[in-house]
């Protein structure tokens, strides 16, 4: 059987009461680090220029735009809310797609649109981010290492999934959708030269889920094998990924539901600095270092996450790939690395140019060889008075096996949706997310998503 008909057949038999607790419990953290990047991201407007254009264009008054406060055509919501939620997106390291930036929009202007409850929210959210996170995984690295963009590339077939199960199509209108994502999917990495256009190919991707649900169920159908390929070419899989590996696609399908993988980032920037950060952190808290004391940091880690740094970050965007920064940030701040830390006059600040000049980040080829199993740094730093600490990690904090705690989860929330509104709608969306099951009309939430 084809790979789309395989996951269209799991994707429409699934029912929220066939999913474990634990996975459905799973919605609830991501749900609501999802909101807090959004209401931040509304207060930044990397989103504006998508939003005017497509608000301009007119249609129907479908779902709320957060923020906003106004309706619009639910593909056009989709897309404005998926690029405004991308400044602190989640991550799943085995596919390196930040997938709540594009899942999350797509099922909750669907579910607003379609007067769905919470019990059909989260499973379309986990249906979506199980299929994301699978095609994701069949792609890595070599995509990456193409220069492709994970996330708008697995994206578009997440967001199909999640789109087509509040809709309610069977399995073969669930199938032709997920060909037909396919058929949608792009994204490269070079288009962080400029935010906006790396926020609008996040936004895409959301929007053509949906529009490719909406395209089945209108009677489109889809290739039946563009995943693996076979008609005319390698397929989807094979044009992204000089390696891909299709049994990813389906390895333990329905029984592994890949959310439980999915990481909540603490830190704003990029993934592959912060088991660095956290390597710093640790000694630093370890033996009460203070930042007075430091005489040189010296940072090991893995090809990837050596590659990605940017030498003279220029703007906003290279800064959240500029390791000392980051590093000197959470020295300076106690680990608080946010969304908004990302500002080239803090960069400028003597302060934190005097800890960049102390760092050194170098390559491990050692580090290479069980990757992206493991995403090691070793940090080692020298005192003033000649004293050296050193201490490794295998993963950053946040994945499965090194989790974050309610209670910081909660903190980040906090930290980021109180630039935007005010303590008692922040108390109440919280209220609302732990009862996430119990929502019969999201049109309430969306009002609590409005800035103060």
């Amino acid at each position: 059987m084809p790979l789309a008909e395989i996951l269209g057949e799991f994707v429409s038999k699934i029912r929220y009461d066939d999913i474990p607790r634990e996975v459905r419990d799973a919605v609830k953290p991501r749900f609501l680090d999802w909101i807090g990047a959004a209401l931040y991201g509304h207060t930044i407007r990397y989103h504006q220029p998508l939003f005017d254009v497509l608000k301009g264009r007119g249609g129907s008054a479908e779902a709320t735009v957060i923020g906003e406060g106004v309706k619009i055509p639910v593909t056009y919501a989709s897309s404005v809310n998926s690029a405004m939620s991308f400044t602190s997106p989640d991550i799943e390291r085995f596919g390196a797609v930040h997938i709540s930036s594009v899942i999350m929009p797509v099922a909750l202007a669907m579910a607003e649109w379609k007067g769905a409850e919470g019990k059909d929210f989260i499973a379309a959210v986990i249906l979506g981010y199980d299929i994301a996170t699978r095609i994701g995984r069949a792609l890595y690295p070599s995509d990456f290492q193409r220069g492709f963009h994970p996330t708008p590339i697995a994206g578009a077939l997440g967001a199909a999934a999640a789109a087509t199960k509040i809709l309610g199509l069977d399995r073969e209108k669930t199938s032709h959708a997920l060909s037909v994502a396919a058929t949608f999917s792009s994204g490269l990495l070079d288009a962080y030269g400029s935010m906006e256009s790396a926020l609008v190919q996040i936004g895409r991707a959301s929007e053509s889920g949906i529009l490719s649900a909406m395209l089945a169920n209108g009677g489109v159908k889809g290739s039946r094998n563009v995943l693996e390929g076979g008609f005319l070419s390698r397929g989807f899989l094979g044009a992204y990924s000089d390696n891909p590996i299709p049994d990813k696609v389906t390895e333990r399908l329905g029984e592994n539901y890949l959310i439980l993988r999915n990481t909540i980032k603490m830190y704003g920037g990029c993934r592959h600095n912060h088991a660095s950060i956290d390597a710093v952190m640790e000694i630093l808290e370890k033996h009460k270092i203070k930042k007075e004391e430091i005489e040189e940091i010296r940072v090991k880690t893995y090809k990837l996450a050596a590659e990605t740094q940017v030498e003279e970050p220029r703007n906003e965007i290279d800064l959240e790939f500029h390791l000392p920064y980051s590093i000197s940030v959470g020295i300076l701040e106690n680990r608080a690395i946010m969304a908004d830390t990302f500002k080239m006059e803090r960069f400028r600040a003597e302060v934190v140019q005097d800890l960049i000049r102390r760092i050194r980040i170098e390559h491990d080829p050692l580090m290479d060889k069980d990757f992206p199993n493991r995403w090691p740094a070793e940090a080692t730093l020298k005192t003033k008075d000649g004293k050296l600490f050193s201490h490794s990690v295998d993963i950053p904090k946040g994945e499965p096996e090194w989790p974050f705690s309610g209670s910081e989860i909660d903190f980040k929330f906090r930290y980021l949706a109180g630039k935007s509104i005010e303590n008692s709608k922040i108390d109440k969306i919280i209220s609302v997310v732990n009862d996430l099951e119990k929502i019969v009309d999201f049109s309430q939430l969306m009002l609590l998503l409005r800035p103060s």
